[in-house]
């Protein structure tokens, strides 16, 4: 299967993506180019998805984030294997990559067509001299959400104010986040423990209508995201799948009745906790 097919397919399944087609590529070489895939969201921004088969000056980079961004249109590229290092290499990158490593939250989004293609993700470390940069290649990306915002570039030879897509950003080469769990008094702030009251000062809560019962456990992130859709904990994918969309309809800003602002959070709110149930039980 192409990776523009199966990627294709992979956006399609998501819940933000109201449609999304193939593109037809120009010349990469030429200053601008159509993109490979065009990804439609509900919300009404479309993203443009460029695979690079072949190197590319620096310029045609930014003539294509340039014409993305001037019309509201997020850019998101990513590179052919044969064109990207392997892992543990100290390289000195040429510009047009670090030039979209700089686009993508400081990584490289590749694949990989072994067998069942798979998304896969990389950063350039520094590592010596001020050019060198040590290559780390993080987990494969499970795509479960592709975000678009505008963002402050820096470097000199990709610098603006550009609509760029992601599909997520969390730093894996800064910390080992997904298997750290933080301490309980941390991550709950746990008070100070008091001694346990005697049977008089028990007797005097009792009689203050005080109960010597514990409150009931707070919910977890889980059930709330459960509640917030409207359905119970042993609700199926489609069960669940299907109250998102339900509500979505209601709640997008495009369509709800409520206030602009309001829709907006409530929608953000919904999508967020369908993204997290899924996440969780890994469909």
């Amino acid at each position: 299967m192409q990776f523009s097919q199966w990627l294709k397919e992979q956006l399609e399944g998501l819940v933000s993506v109201q449609r999304c087609m193939l593109g037809q590529t120009n010349n990469v070489g030429m200053r601008t180019r159509e993109p490979d895939l065009v990804v439609y969201m509900w919300t009404g921004v479309r993203v443009h998805i460029y695979t690079l088969m072949e190197e590319t000056k620096t310029r045609t980079i930014k003539s294509i984030i340039q014409a993305d961004s001037g019309t509201g249109v997020g850019s998101l590229f990513i590179i052919a294997p044969h064109l990207v290092p392997q892992d543990d290499m100290t390289i000195v990158p040429p510009e047009w990559l670090m030039a979209i490593h700089a686009l993508s939250h400081d990584r490289i989004y590749t694949y990989t067509t072994n067998g069942e293609p798979r998304l896969l993700q990389l950063h350039f470390g520094k590592a010596g001299l001020a050019e060198q940069r040590k290559v780390l290649y993080g987990p494969p990306v499970t795509i479960r959400q592709l975000r678009y915002s505008r963002v402050t570039i820096k470097p000199s030879y990709i610098k603006g104010f550009w609509m760029v897509a992601d599909f997520g950003n969390h730093a894996f080469w800064k910390d080992d986040a997904e298997h750290y769990q933080p301490p309980p008094r941390a991550q709950y702030g746990y008070r100070r423990k008091e001694n346990p009251p005697n049977s008089q000062q028990a007797q005097s809560r009792a009689n203050r209508g005080f109960s010597n019962h514990k409150p009931p456990p707070a919910k977890t992130h889980l059930e709330l995201s459960y509640e917030l859709l409207g359905v119970e904990l042993s609700a199926t994918r489609d069960e669940v799948k299907a109250a998102f969309r339900k509500l979505a309809f209601k709640l997008h800003p495009d369509v709800s009745d409520l206030e602009k602002a309001e829709a907006e959070a409530r929608f953000k709110l919904l999508s967020e906790a369908y993204e997290y149930i899924k996440a969780e039980r890994k469909w």
